[in-house]
């Protein structure tokens, strides 16, 4: 994963997280569930920090 793409998977981890944006909200945004790019349950996990 690139940087961004780190950044971005951690930020949507903290929003899911706090209750910012569910689970429906993100999918809906994406395009829907199994849809292109659509992200995992692994990438709703921080990943570890330096």
């Amino acid at each position: 994963m690139t940087y961004y793409e780190r950044w971005a998977a951690s930020l949507v981890a903290i929003c899911l997280e706090r209750g910012t944006l569910t689970r429906a909200e993100l999918d809906a945004q994406l395009g829907g569930e199994g849809q292109g790019q659509g992200l995992d349950e692994q990438a709703t996990e921080c990943p570890p920090t330096l």
